[in-house]
């Protein structure tokens, strides 16, 4: 630990096992932290008092879980500790409070004021001016909603409903903000609509009282919406955008404004162009998609690259990717799909997608190509396909399901063996989102469109080159291995099937020249397989 104005070592270090949420004392004497590494049968919130023994080995333990999702944070007056706890990612969660002022911090009175582990309802525990005390939650609401909560008492269930949005919106953050210390409160609210975020202000009892701009002039993305303490009528979000890196952004209560908080790129000169279309599924349900397009686009196909997500509630949102911009701006197309299992519409897209009904993803992502070649943007000898983790699930499914759909594909970092998958990497986190193989009825919805069981031999599989780690901690590099084996034994085509690792990265970031290298490869190939590196000739 750092002195941040002095930059002077004060304490540690400190090795919890993986990176934690850090909660500290209003009075700096000590932080409450998560300890317990991924393959622990346990994870602990602990207290480390500064100046006590660095290891952490004799810091109390506050709580304990055998769920390995675990977060800790506190109110910046030091009266209340929220412990939230989940026994996998998008699953339900349970959170505790204590009150800090009336039990002792090393071993904290903490109370359980919601449960949704049974019933997948999520809670996020939220600190404002003056002691306020209130709740995002997806209990109850498909788009999620903002609760006034009374911590000495109510559980969940008898939350008073302060802000529910409109239909197709879905919440995704919110601050509370007072002008003066005895000002209103004002709720400045983020919620996304087909991916794309939204911004508005409500009055202390959730009535809209006005719908800010977002910065730029599309749809954009806005992330780690915050309040300081001490400046509660200021919140600061990062935009970002397809065009626009992220750049801090500052809002005031004032007069409703906001502004850069730090420099942002500009896209210099005619960028770029980002439509937002629809397309229909197979059962009619219609999926949201992004077509970001290269500057005075004329009629006729184009190369293409094709993407979606489709998983843990996350959603496909407007992203600064430089590689992606690349990719355009030599004169290729860039679509990206909000298919079912993704975040755009809420929790009830992201349920239709995922368990029993995973396969709805994929029939999605199918029927977007289809689409995309169908209106004429693409054809199928220049449609590339590309995704990793569990965008490359997506991508190994599409070319195993419909190969003559695709001139290539690249599949990076992906679950393959989704009958095997829980004895890899972390696949028993995921049990929910994708259901359990030693269940016959899962078993039997994963054999369907498990890409490794549904290689074929003779098939002819477009350009196919997958990437992976040496080493995957997360999901197990057996899984590209062997996929590739599959489709180099099987495939009856003369376009390559390539796999390509690298020493010393994971599953997650890496060293930008390492990143730059591995995207260079990525579109080079795309761009071999469609026909772009002869347009940007």
């Amino acid at each position: 630990m750092l002195d941040a104005d002095s930059g002077h070592e004060v304490d540690g270090p400190l090795v919890p096992g993986r990176p934690t949420p850090v909660a500290w004392l209003p009075d700096d004497s000590g932080f409450y932290y998560v300890a317990g590494a991924a393959e622990s049968p346990s994870r602990q919130v602990r207290l480390h008092r500064l100046g006590a023994t660095p290891t952490g080995d004799h810091d109390p333990v506050v709580f304990e879980t055998p769920f390995r999702q675990l977060s800790v944070a506190i109110s910046s007056d030091g009266k209340w500790l929220s412990v939230a706890c989940a026994p996998g990612a998008q699953a339900g969660n349970a959170v505790r409070l204590a009150n800090l002022h009336q039990s002792n911090p090393d071993d904290p009175a903490l109370r359980l004021v919601h449960d949704g582990t049974a019933n997948g309802a999520q809670a996020l525990i939220k600190f404002g001016p003056r002691g306020l005390v209130y709740a995002i939650t997806n209990s109850g609401s498909e788009g999620g909603r903002v609760c006034a909560v009374d911590p000495a008492g109510s559980f969940s269930d008898s939350w008073t409903d302060l802000i529910t949005l409109e239909t197709g919106h879905v919440l995704s953050g919110c601050v509370a903000l007072a002008e003066s210390a005895d000002g209103p409160v004002r709720y400045l609210v983020t919620s996304t609509v087909a991916g794309s975020t939204r911004l508005s202000l409500h009055d202390s009892d959730g009535r809209l009282l006005s719908n800010i701009p977002t910065p730029g002039s599309g749809p954009c993305t806005l992330t780690g919406l915050i309040a300081a303490p001490h400046a509660p009528n200021h919140a600061w979000f990062v935009h970002t955008d397809f065009l626009h890196a992220p750049a801090v952004h500052r809002f005031s209560l004032t007069d409703h404004s906001t502004h850069p908080h730090t420099p942002a790129h500009d896209n210099n000169g005619a960028g770029p162009t980002v439509r937002q279309v629809t397309c229909a599924s197979d059962d009619g349900t219609e999926i949201p998609m992004y077509l970001i397009l290269p500057t005075g686009v004329r009629e006729g196909p184009r190369p293409m690259i094709l993407t979606a997500y489709g998983g843990f509630g996350v959603s496909a949102a407007p992203n600064y990717s430089p590689s992606l911009l690349a990719w355009v701006k030599a004169g290729g197309i860039y679509a990206i799909t909000g298919i079912r299992g993704g975040g755009e519409k809420g929790a009830d897209w992201h349920a239709a997608g995922s368990g029993r009904n995973k396969p709805n993803a994929f029939t999605d992502f199918s029927a977007a190509a289809r689409w995309l070649t169908a209106k004429g943007w693409t054809t199928t000898q220049q449609l590339a396909i590309r995704g990793s983790s569990h965008s490359g699930l997506t991508v190994a499914t599409a070319i195993t399901t419909d190969p003559a759909q695709y001139a290539a594909a690249v599949c990076s970092d992906a679950l393959t063996d989704m009958i095997r998958y829980p004895r890899f990497g972390l696949g028993t986190w995921w049990i929910k989102e994708f259901g359990n193989p030693d269940n016959p009825e899962d078993l039997d919805t994963l054999l369907s469109y498990s890409p490794y069981h549904k290689v074929v031999p003779g098939t002819t599989y477009p350009a196919v080159l997958l990437t992976s780690p040496r080493h995957d901690p997360r999901v197990g590099e057996a899984h590209i291995r062997k996929f590739t084996a599959a489709l180099q034994h099987a495939t009856a085509s003369a376009a390559p099937v390539l796999l390509r690792t690298e020493d010393g990265v994971g599953h997650g970031p890496r060293a930008t020249s390492l990143l730059i290298e591995l995207q260079s490869d990525t579109l080079a190939f795309c761009a071999a397989y469609t026909g772009l590196a002869l347009r940007a000739e």
